[in-house]
């Protein structure tokens, strides 16, 4: 017989010794912003990535925030279309209790959008990426 411990073995990796690939993600992310296309199913992973990425902003360099902004503007630009998508699949209502800093779970809030849309629009030349955490502003 072997000595073997089979009840407490695992495969799966703890989560502090899992290194997420950050650059990755901010490209999966933009993708599926770019793709208008896909299934509303892969759009709503689309906003559990995008949580993924603000709980890993404070790891970013000033670059991987910047493609990150560039995302999170086209994401502004077409969140009617996004929210429609959305709307497939996803009921808004659950989002209720999602800070309003979270806005992607909030792109069927018409007034949220326009307000942040705006501020990103105003800091063009000083990039703000907002997370739920903190405004990081990136220079150019």
């Amino acid at each position: 017989m072997s000595d073997f411990d089979f009840e407490n073995f695992s495969i799966e990796p703890e989560d502090d010794e899992v290194e997420r690939d950050i650059d990755l993600d901010i490209s999966n992310y933009g993708l599926s912003v770019r793709n208008l296309q896909v299934s509303p199913y892969e759009s709503l992973n689309m906003l559990d990535l995008r949580d993924i990425l603000d709980d890993n902003i404070e790891k970013m360099s000033d670059i991987q925030k910047k493609r990150l902004w560039r995302h999170d503007f086209k994401l502004l630009f077409y969140s009617k279309l996004m929210a429609a998508r959305l709307a497939e699949v996803y009921n808004f209502e659950y989002s209720r209790d999602i800070p309003e800093e979270k806005w992607w779970w909030h792109l069927n809030n018409r007034e949220l959008i326009k307000k942040i849309y705006s501020s990103f629009r105003q800091n063009k030349t000083r990039k703000t990426v907002t997370s739920s955490k903190v405004n990081y502003y990136i220079n150019q």
